[in-house]
């Protein structure tokens, strides 16, 4: 008998032993969120090079970690350092090939930089994830206004306004539609292009 109640004794032990670990996933997370914390603060003192470090810090534990890229790209964006942006951009690609938000900034910042036509094949690739998204009804919506927002970098904001009027029509009653059609008809081209 003693023998059963020595396994018993162990195997509670062992239940209450896996129940005040701490969750790994969540460890790695709070870390996660306090890097970026930290990066976020650099940028805001204009010390971009810091911010990028804590980024980099944290891409070496987590290379896959999409969130860690866009705040990096966010950090390149802010200090004006494009090229360095741009190669943060082709990067996320890796990880999700239909990032339609990295390809439409992959388009702005080589407008902005004067490489029309890259910008343009940029444009359509965003175009292009936005309708994949859409077609697996993933926000759809979303997905279908980015496309009617990207009209004005790709045909005209006449376009771009004829495309989110056919939008609002169909889902008629839809909030975020109605809502995004007012940014769209209001949006400055070159006003975001200049200030980005």
């Amino acid at each position: 008998m003693p023998i059963k109640y020595l396994f018993y004794l162990l195997l509670f032990t062992l239940v209450i032993c896996a129940c005040k670990q701490k969750n790994p996933n969540k460890d790695a997370q709070e870390r996660i969120l306090a890097t970026k914390k930290r990066a976020v603060s650099y940028a805001a003192e204009k010390k971009y090079d810091l911010a990028v470090l804590s980024i980099d810090s944290a891409l070496v534990a987590q290379p896959k970690n999409i969130d860690l890229y866009n705040t990096k790209f966010n950090i390149l964006l802010r200090s004006k350092k494009y090229i360095d942006a741009l190669a943060v951009l082709q990067q996320m690609h890796k990880i999700e090939p239909y990032n339609a938000e990295a390809y439409s900034f992959q388009g702005y910042i080589n407008e902005k930089l004067g490489e029309d036509a890259l910008a343009q094949s940029y444009y359509q690739k965003a175009i292009q994830a936005c309708k994949y998204r859409a077609t697996g009804k993933i926000e759809e919506f979303k997905n279908k206004v980015n496309i009617a927002f990207l009209k004005q970098f790709t045909q005209s904001k006449a376009a771009s306004i004829t495309y989110i009027d056919s939008l609002s029509f169909r889902h008629a009653g839809n909030g975020f539609i109605r809502d995004q059609k007012e940014f769209i008809k209001n949006f400055d081209k070159q006003a975001f292009l200049d200030a980005l």
